[in-house]
């Protein structure tokens, strides 16, 4: 599906303020059910100017903005030779973050994205392309139709997150 307007760009630290605005929208959107804090917590340990510098100059990750008509509406974390037992790391990429401001949801952008991470996948020749999903979250069927399929599951442990939305999927697709 192709959206108009949509375009991807590699982001830089310039983008930082613009990147952290995005995901803590989107967060709060989409991802305050998990807490008993409303994710305040998590908001301020990991959407933070040094720890998106931090992950921005991390050897083999790449950061792009989303945008539809120069509007920034998400963005995308990617980790190039990132294992996945039991494929070696070459065969791997990563899908770290997918965040989309609730404004979008439905138009196809989310859609888009992925395709770009798998057309990405092929261009670098991987032969997976792989994420972490909330089983809870409504996000595990949409990757479930774009062909994602349950890898394994565990729980996490972090501190204010309620206990009935600790599971948290490994999804696998193949390219």
């Amino acid at each position: 599906m192709q959206v108009p307007s949509l375009q991807l760009q590699v982001c830089t630290e310039n983008e930082i303020p613009t990147i952290l605005r995005v995901a803590i929208q989107s967060y709060r959107e989409h991802y305050t059910y998990l807490w008993t804090d409303k994710g305040e917590n998590y908001i301020a340990r990991n959407f933070t100017p040094e720890t998106l510098a931090r992950e921005l100059q991390a050897e083999k990750s790449y950061f792009y903005l989303v945008q539809l008509e120069s509007e920034p509406v998400g963005f995308l974390k990617i980790n190039n030779e990132k294992p996945l037992a039991p494929y070696p790391a070459t065969a791997c990429l990563e899908l770290e973050r997918i965040y989309l401001l609730k404004q979008v949801s439905g138009k196809g952008i989310g859609k888009a994205a992925i395709e770009f991470v798998c057309q990405v996948a092929a261009e670098w020749n991987k032969r997976f392309v792989w994420l972490k999903a909330m089983d809870s979250s409504p996000a595990r069927g949409f990757y479930e139709k774009m062909g994602f399929t349950r890898k394994e599951a565990f729980r996490l442990d972090f501190p204010f997150m309620k206990d009935e939305h600790r599971t948290i999927l490994v999804m696998e697709k193949s390219i």
